[in-house]
């Protein structure tokens, strides 16, 4: 007869092997469908001998298996479905499937709000709220509401020791998302990022605004570098890298930008054929179309440079790197 320590342990087994398979990168349907070719098999076989299947669970230890794998199988079915899904759906661009409040508008027709973005102030909390979650291995890392702060910035609550002072204010990183913070004497600088957030809106080149508030010199943004990266790879073609630059300089002199501090070691995140400008905040605005189109051309050049002294440095790893 099974023993309740062997059914734990048979439990213990099973769920270990789902969360090893969730972090090797499979799906939770891909989950849910093998579990529930599993039990189909185990029911197929045992009905071939046409037998019932009380014929076929002679003992009380087939039947209690049997009703153990099908109780699972939906358990796994809900948990593994839900899972990951919600944080993830909130910060990616069909947020407004999953959120019904969520209601997006052109940036022409915010510019008399202190406060917007794609998300309301409820939202950006909330997702913080999760990201919170996510970075500090908490169940309960941070539960309050927007109301429940109290604070005229509710944001301001997840400025805490992990932030980073930056050149403009305060920096938090999270998994997703990072938050900025601007202060009194730097108000030129976030009002600076901000502006180029507005402009450069193209998610290929740039990170996405998620929320912004003037007033309070707060702004919600995409975290562009991916997950378990710490520093920049460039172990793609040459060519990749000079597409991505002439582009994103195309982009910069067609709104009249000079992106005066952009740089290959600090603000362009790289990972690999991933590439991302991220810190307008030293950007140089409304300068004659002209000017910028010469100086932007020159900059590009500079650029490509520093990108070929950078793929010379990295040779050797990339070579390393393409043999495991």
């Amino acid at each position: 007869m099974l023993t309740n320590s062997k059914v734990d342990d048979a439990l213990q087994s099973l769920d270990d092997a789902i969360a090893t398979a969730l972090d090797s990168g499979a799906s939770p349907h891909d989950i849910a469908r093998v579990v529930r070719g599993a039990t189909s098999i185990f029911h197929d076989e045992k009905t071939k001998s046409n037998k019932s299947l009380y014929g076929v669970c002679s003992n009380r230890d087939q039947v209690l298996i049997l009703l153990l794998f099908l109780a699972v199988s939906v358990s796994i079915a809900y948990a593994v479905l839900f899972r990951e899904m919600f944080l993830k759906e909130l910060i990616e661009k069909d947020v407004e499937e999953i959120i019904e409040t969520n209601v997006v508008v052109e940036w022409s027709e915010k510019e008399e709000l202190s406060a917007a973005g794609k998300f309301t102030i409820e939202e950006a909390f909330q997702i913080l709220n999760l990201q919170k979650k996510k970075r500090d291995f908490k169940i309960n890392a941070f539960a309050l509401s927007v109301k429940e702060t109290n604070k005229s910035c509710p944001l301001d609550v997840f400025f805490d020791n992990d932030c980073h002072a930056q050149a403009g204010g305060e920096l938090c990183f999270f998994p997703g998302v990072i938050l900025k913070r601007g202060r009194g004497h730097r108000a030129g600088y976030f009002q600076k990022e901000l502006k180029a957030f507005k402009l450069l809106n193209d998610t290929r080149f740039f990170p996405e605004l998620y929320y912004y508030d003037e007033k309070c010199q707060t702004l919600l943004q995409e975290n562009v570098r991916l997950g378990g990266e710490t520093k920049n790879s460039w172990c793609s073609k040459y060519s990749v890298y000079e597409d991505f630059y002439k582009n994103a300089f195309e982009y910069f002199t067609t709104n009249n930008i000079y992106p005066k501090d952009l740089n290959t070691c600090c603000n362009t995140i790289v990972n690999d054929n991933h590439i991302r400008i991220i810190d307008f905040g030293m950007y140089v605005f409304d300068t004659d179309p002209e000017e910028v189109g010469e100086k932007n051309k020159g900059f590009r050049a500079k650029i490509l440079k520093d990108v070929e002294q950078q793929k010379e440095k990295e040779k050797a790893r990339c070579a390393v790197a393409s043999l495991r």
